[in-house]
């Protein structure tokens, strides 16, 4: 139906769909939308994708690559923090070329792209992202999410830092301008819920809606 159908809100239905039914089958049908001329048609794609999770790798690093910066953001934060949880080695991802596509979003021009390649790295215990972390809370950057960096980083000069990491994640009124980062699609066991987890499409909307994301 994919290759056939030409209307930009049939084709990003289609590819919304896909985040609910978290399908196998979601890549092979997804795939002719990555390089859609319509940027919303490939944003939608990047959603629609994410819960293949390893499956999708390739046309995420792809997509994290895109001219247009939302896809960008999403396919980065795809790729650097929802491709498995950090201590599971039987889900969590992580390649060189996923590095080199996180490497070369720390240079973005749109700022949370940049926070979500640093986090990405920071989780997989790359140091090349400690020099932007460290930059940027030198200067407060309003993105918790080099706060968690930091706190992922087995280095001393991030750990005075790492009690403030949870201030910075709940009780968003009191977050003194600090923007939080988008909840996940995987979370970590045992009872941590730094963020909560999104286990549904409906979730997602809803998490979409509370933080203002455009689709």
């Amino acid at each position: 139906m994919v290759p056939q159908e030409r209307h930009v809100l049939v084709l990003r239905a289609i590819a919304e769909a896909f985040v609910d039914l978290a399908s196998p089958e979601a890549v092979e049908v997804l795939r002719p939308l990555v390089r859609y001329p319509d940027s919303s048609v490939r944003l939608s794609a990047t959603h629609g994708i994410m819960t293949s999770y390893k499956a999708a790798l390739p046309e995420l690093l792809q997509l994290s690559r895109d001219t247009e910066a939302e896809v960008r953001n999403w396919a980065t934060f795809a790729i650097g923090s929802q491709l498995g949880v950090k201590d599971d080695a039987d889900s969590f991802v992580d390649a060189p070329e996923l590095r080199q596509a996180l490497a070369e979003r720390l240079t973005d021009a749109d700022e949370e792209t940049r926070a979500e390649a640093a986090l990405g790295l920071a989780l997989r215990g790359d140091a090349s992202a400690i020099p932007v972390i460290e930059q940027e809370l030198a200067r407060d950057s309003r993105w918790s999410h080099y706060l968690e960096a930091a706190a992922a980083l087995p280095d001393a000069r991030f750990l005075l830092k790492r009690g403030q990491n949870a201030l910075h994640r709940v009780e968003p009124e009191a977050q003194h301008g600090h923007q939080l980062r988008r909840p996940g699609l995987f979370e970590q066991a045992n009872g941590h819920e730094d963020h909560r987890p999104i286990r549904s499409a409906e979730e997602l909307w809803r998490a979409r809606e509370h933080h203002q994301y455009s689709w």
